[in-house]
């Protein structure tokens, strides 16, 4: 037997939140106890993202930290 869905009932619209995007960045990374450490970005660059880092050649551009001694940098705090 196949099951279908009728009427006219519209599944709920989440509720939009309203903060900053850095607020709730800070509020998602304390509700999960997560540590919190200054990482790369990608910047565009005449047309092309690159790694901020500054490496052309980057491995993983904007998806590391920004310096090698980066576990001592690291924070329980979120600011």
């Amino acid at each position: 037997m196949k099951e279908t869905t009728t009427g006219t009932q519209a599944a709920p619209i989440p509720r939009q939140r309203t903060e900053p995007l850095l607020d709730s960045a800070v509020r998602y990374a304390e509700e999960r106890h997560w540590d919190v450490l200054p990482g790369t970005w990608l910047e565009a660059v005449a047309g092309v993202e690159r790694c901020s880092c500054g490496d052309t050649a980057c491995p993983a551009p904007g998806a590391h930290p920004t310096r090698p001694d980066w576990a001592a940098e690291a924070t329980g705090s979120a600011v």
